[in-house]
């Protein structure tokens, strides 16, 4: 697992070159809607696209994390399923149904059972590097389509985005990963981030303390909070003292939501929960994005370690799955 994150940053210029020679035989498809079908770790691509197309893309974007699709898919949909293993039950499910719909699908995955139905139908396809667990490819799941996106003129990624999100991956964090989860260990931890910005990192977070960590997290929304989960730090103070309540901060949060994001602190530690703030770092929408995202990686790998339980290996998943577990 160490080595994955250590090498995440080979992912990149590896993922915009599949998403530039894609992109240079398949022009824009001619949709009214788009729809990311996956789960798990190849569906949190999709969440960061949504974060990252909000802003320049005039086409509704849609995030789909179940087995059957809505019903408003139509012909002018373009229908992304996204299965690293190429062997997730639901995007397989989902592929079937969007052909019967004649949606326009377009599949990303290292191979599988995706792979060959792509292939059988004459699909569009995305084709990954394998050997790697779905969670630690999120450089390829995001980036090849991040640079097919940009070439049909979805969203804007420079080359001087691409380095900076290089910089934020080749970080050495020395101490603070193995001092956050020592901190984070001792407290039932909870997650709070802006909607239109920290989606995405809330989600990869919550799911990395449980897959890598074996760790249950909670997680909710600022502003969303301010109308119903500040309320239940009305605790009396035995029960709230095993809170550690995470804020993630960004400068795109304005004086007002800053102003309320200070008085929730306060009403936080009122209740004798502890607060914690983590800033996010770079000038790029992606860069601050991927710095809170690989941050987060590393913490639940050492808390991993602190607990002394494999990040690597997944045996609840892998049962549900209906796979072997070693």
């Amino acid at each position: 697992m160490k080595d994955f994150l250590v090498h995440l940053n080979r992912q990149i210029p590896d993922a915009v070159s599949i998403g530039r020679e894609f992109s240079k035989t398949n022009p824009p498809p001619q949709v009214s809607r788009i729809l990311f079908c996956g789960m798990g770790g190849s569906a949190i691509s999709g969440e960061i696209l949504k974060i990252a197309l909000a802003g320049t893309c005039p086409i509704p974007f849609e995030i789909n994390r179940t087995w059957r699709l809505p019903f408003w898919v139509d012909p002018k949909t373009l229908v992304i399923c996204s299965s690293y293993s190429g062997n997730t039950e639901e995007p397989l499910l989902v592929f079937d149904q969007a052909v019967k719909k004649k949606a326009k699908v377009l599949g990303i995955t290292s191979g599988g059972k995706l792979a060959e139905r792509m292939r059988n139908r004459n699909g569009l396809q995305i084709r990954l590097p394998g050997g790697i667990p779905p969670r630690c490819a999120v450089g390829y799941l995001t980036f090849s389509l991040i640079q097919i996106f940009e070439k049909w003129g979805w969203l804007k990624f420079s080359p001087q985005d691409c380095r900076e999100v290089l910089g934020a991956l080749r970080r050495d964090w020395g101490k603070k990963p193995r001092q956050l989860a020592r901190l984070m260990s001792r407290y039932v931890v909870r997650f709070y981030g802006l909607t239109d910005f920290c989606e995405p990192v809330l989600m990869r977070w919550q799911a990395q303390f449980a897959e890598n960590a074996k760790v249950l997290t909670a997680r909710h929304l600022i502003p969303e909070m301010f109308h119903n989960e500040i309320e239940g730090y009305c605790l009396s103070k035995p029960p709230a003292q095993k809170i550690l309540a995470v804020f993630f901060r960004d400068l795109g949060e304005g004086p007002l939501l800053e102003k309320k994001i200070q008085q929730a602190k306060q009403l936080v530690k009122k209740s004798g929960a502890r607060v914690l703030e983590i800033y996010s770092q770079g000038r790029s929408l992606l860069a601050r994005l991927f710095y809170f995202i690989y941050l987060g990686d590393w913490v639940s790998y050492e808390l991993a370690l602190l607990r002394g339980v494999d990040p690597a290996r997944i045996p609840n998943i892998s049962l549900l799955k209906g796979k072997r577990i070693s």
